[in-house]
């Protein structure tokens, strides 16, 4: 899992770019959470996450793009922002 730097699209949405890739033997699924907290200006201490799923499952070694958006984050700068991935779980 891999997450690339916070941008804002058109509809005022924030969004984080992520790399999901299978390093299991045999195909797997998988789910995200991502959580964000804003750390600086008048939004600091906010908080909010997102849920990112794999299309189905991923052959071995198979990597899949994906994006993280918030909503309510909208209005705060792309930097500033502390992203985590807080949880990934194989199913």
């Amino acid at each position: 899992m891999i997450a690339y730097a916070p941008h804002h699209e058109a509809q005022r949405m924030l969004t984080i770019p992520l790399t999901l890739t299978n390093h299991a033997a045999e195909p797997a699924s998988y789910r995200v959470i991502v959580t964000v907290t804003v750390t600086a200006g008048d939004a600091a201490g906010v908080t909010d996450s997102a849920v990112v799923s794999s299309d189905g499952p991923l052959p071995p070694t198979a990597t899949m793009s994906a994006e993280a958006d918030f909503q309510s984050l909208g209005a705060v700068p792309s930097s500033g922002l502390d992203v985590r991935i807080a949880q990934v779980e194989k199913e």
